[in-house]
Parts: C-alpha cells; structure tokens; sequence
C-alpha cells in the first residue's frame, strides 16, 4: 500500500444509488472534498460532451485538485466506455479506493424521479435502464459494497470511515 500517495475515493453506481448524496455528506463531514461529476460536465461547451476524451476535463480537474490537497472523491455509473482507462489512469497516479454504491432499479428511477432535473444530466426511462444494467455489469474489485436501500447519514458516513 502507498501509505504518502494521494487518495482518491471512486463511488460507483446507477444513477439514483445516492453517490452524489454520499460524496457531499464525506465532504460536508469528513472534509473530503467531492467531484460531481454531471455537475462538470453539465458546465462543458456544447459538443464536448461526446468527445472521445469524455472523462479529460475531469482528470484534470483532479489533477489541479491534487496539486493542494491530499484526498478527493468523485462519482462515476461506471456505463461509459471510458470508464476503465479513467480508472486506470487514476490507479496510476493515486491510492484508489473503489466504493460500490447499490440499490434495487425500482428504487433508483424513483429517486431519480424525485430529484432536481437542472442538476443532472437529462436522461429517457430507458437510459436510465441502460445505464443500470451497465453499472451492474461491472467486476472490479471493491473496496466497499454499500446497500443503499434505507440507509441514513450516519450508516452512510461508517461505512465511508471503515475505508480511509
């Protein structure tokens, strides 16, 4: 283990398994500062959304992060081709802790549902379906799996804990 590299904290999930919701809480109460990653890329030029490079603005927007600080979190469904070079690339330059965040499909879209649209990227019925079965697909070794069905701040932020 790189006990002096920079740790950076990858939740994996559907949409509506609450990642963006468990980043913020680490943020607001372990001070590990989160990466909403629609958020970034809500903010791109038209256009470069679709580029071949989805995830650069991200990459460097850790990069600049990490010039100053030591630990950061980021959020990613895990249904974009790019996913594994991200992770690779992450892998290679940070101690990467990879955080599975699940919840039944019924239960995602009803989140989904229930949230402020303006700050997520649009998606039909059936991407979000789509981006399901992708998210589940994935094999990668975790180092947490969190059920996130019922779950409070507090259940949230231990199983966060027993992994830094």
């Amino acid at each position: 283990m790189h006990h002096n590299r920079k740790s950076i904290y990858v939740l994996i999930g559907p949409k509506g398994a609450r990642k963006s919701y468990l980043g913020r809480l680490a943020e607001g109460e372990l001070g590990i500062p989160f990466f909403n990653v629609e958020a970034l890329f809500l903010a791109l030029p038209a256009g470069q959304l679709q580029s071949d490079c989805l995830y650069r603005p991200l990459e460097d927007a850790i990069a600049n992060h990490f010039a100053h600080h030591s630990r950061a979190t980021i959020e990613l469904t895990g249904a974009s081709d790019d996913t594994d070079r991200l992770l690779n690339n992450l892998a290679s330059d940070y101690q990467q802790r990879l955080i599975r965040v699940n919840a039944p499909l019924e239960v995602c879209l009803q989140r989904v549902a229930e949230r402020d649209q303006a700050q997520h990227l649009p998606a039909s019925m059936e991407m979000l379906r789509e981006v399901y079965r992708r998210s589940a697909a994935l094999t990668y070794s975790y180092d947490l799996i969190i059920e996130n069905v019922n779950l409070g701040p507090d259940d949230l932020l231990k199983a966060f804990k027993s992994i830094l």
